[in-house]
């Protein structure tokens, strides 16, 4: 996810399991509600497995990064206007409210990037899940 590339080895298993599952013929009524049921949840995985790999390619894009920006610089400009007889005060004020618009930037910044950021979606879940199907 990290690379933003699919997998080949991936595509085949998916691929090898919609085959397998194509060539399954019931043969009464219990394999039959089995076999829809187990189709409805290839086809849960299956959009969960696109919609994650989409995930991975879509970002706010530049338009959005700018209003982000601009919109922070009119906040910040904005405590100007209002009246402070201490000077420390209203420099304490300004600098705690640019801060937390930093902070709050950086996290909606970390959180654009889930898969390729430092503070990225860990793998180890999947990792754990492969490991149980494995042992099956």
């Amino acid at each position: 996810m990290a690379t933003l590339t699919i997998s080949d080895q991936t595509v085949d298993i998916v691929k090898k399991i919609w085959t397998a599952y194509a060539q399954i013929e019931p043969k009464d009524q219990r394999e039959s509600i089995w076999l829809q049921e187990s189709l409805s949840k290839l086809n849960e995985f299956s959009a969960q497995r696109l919609q994650r790999l989409y995930h991975g390619y879509e970002s706010l894009g530049g338009m959005m990064w700018m209003l982000l920006v601009v919109g922070a610089i009119i906040t910040i400009g904005f405590i100007y206007l209002f009246y402070v007889k201490n000077f420390l005060y209203h420099a304490l004020m300004t600098g705690l409210l640019a801060g937390l618009i930093a902070f709050m930037l950086f996290l909606v910044g970390e959180l654009d990037r889930a898969y390729d950021g430092s503070y990225r979606v860990n793998p180890i879940a999947l990792q754990k899940v492969k490991q149980l199907i494995d042992r099956l």
